[in-house]
């Protein structure tokens, strides 16, 4: 992408994205009636990571 991400807060997403992951699997057979993700939690880690990162990050400016 042409997106900057802002270094000092990277931190808290490689943390939290993680968790998120964790309490997603171990509830997920709760919250969505018997589903239990296996190996596509690893999937769904890196999509909260990706939004995470997208979140955090700024609009490269043209420096033409």
């Amino acid at each position: 992408t042409n997106r900057i991400v802002r270094d000092k807060w990277v931190w808290i997403v490689v943390l939290l994205s993680p968790l998120l992951a964790f309490i997603i699997d171990t509830n997920s057979v709760s919250w969505f009636n018997g589903l239990s993700f296996g190996f596509f939690i690893l999937a769904i880690n890196g999509m909260i990571t990706f939004l995470g990162l997208l979140l955090i990050s700024q609009k490269r400016e043209n420096l033409n």
